[in-house]
């Protein structure tokens, strides 16, 4: 596996199970690698080559909808690739590469239940040459192999580094802007619910999960120091921080 200067190989997995057999599908800066997990070791099945290969890749990420994964990389002259998973255990193939709407991509979130496709950070890529950040798309999947483009937004900020969406309600990592709630029960006109523009130990705004109930939020900032914030979630789906998991601050450490 390439990897430069970040010693970065690997950036990502994702678990994917079917007809009582799970598999783990890993990110690297070559592309995505497929295993069988097995009751004692991984069962190497298939490696579908990325779009863009580089040393210097340190951000691939993958996710799946259906039989197919869906991965795409923040670098280079990338774009969105499908994957059909429906051969396996035998192999996985590649069966769609998709410019259009999509280049670079950072993070990828698929709301299974109202078969959407979040794409968060993304980087058009035109006559070869990246063009402004789009803070982030959302596709339909109702033809998974023809993403439909719905929305993108919102106004005003950078990026959205990555994102949770749960019974259509949707938390976006802000970076430096913050957290976002939205509403996305019509996808393409969401209904803003929260700005947390300000809060205690507050630092690159990362990533974070809503526990199954809906009534916690975890989230953390990829700053140094910085200690992963623990949020209640009230019936309007606003959060207010309540506990913090520290880090070890004379390491500098960071939570990812």
């Amino acid at each position: 596996i390439l990897h430069g200067s970040s010693n970065v190989k690997f950036s990502d997995v994702w678990g994917y199970e079917a007809d009582g057999r799970e598999y783990g599908l890993i990110c690297s800066t070559q592309g995505v690698h497929v295993f069988e997990l097995k009751s004692d070791y991984l069962q190497f099945v298939d490696f579908i080559p990325g779009t863009f290969q580089s040393a210097q890749i340190t951000n691939r990420d993958v996710t799946t909808y259906k039989q197919y994964a869906y991965t795409g990389c923040d670098h280079g002259n990338s774009n969105l690739q499908i994957i059909d998973l429906s051969t396996l255990p035998d192999s996985a193939k590649m069966v769609k590469e998709i410019d259009l709407g999509f280049g670079r991509i950072h993070s990828l979130f698929v709301d299974e239940e109202n078969a959407l496709l979040y794409v968060c950070r993304v980087t058009p890529i035109v006559n070869g040459n990246p063009t402004s950040v789009i803070p982030m798309r959302v596709f339909s999947l109702a033809d998974p192999l023809n993403p439909v483009l719905l929305y993108e937004g919102p106004n005003g900020i950078t990026e959205v580094h990555d994102i949770w969406v749960q019974n259509n309600i949707a938390y976006l990592n802000c970076g430096f802007d913050g957290l976002r709630v939205y509403n996305f029960s019509n996808p393409s006109a969401p209904q803003f619910i929260q700005n947390l523009t300000f809060y205690q130990h507050q630092g690159y705004n990362h990533q974070g999960a809503l526990t199954p109930d809906g009534k916690k939020y975890v989230f953390a900032d990829e700053t140094n120091g910085k200690p992963v914030k623990f949020a209640q979630v009230n019936d309007n789906h606003q959060i207010q921080i309540q506990h913090y998991l520290g880090v070890n601050t004379i390491n500098n450490s960071i939570p990812h």
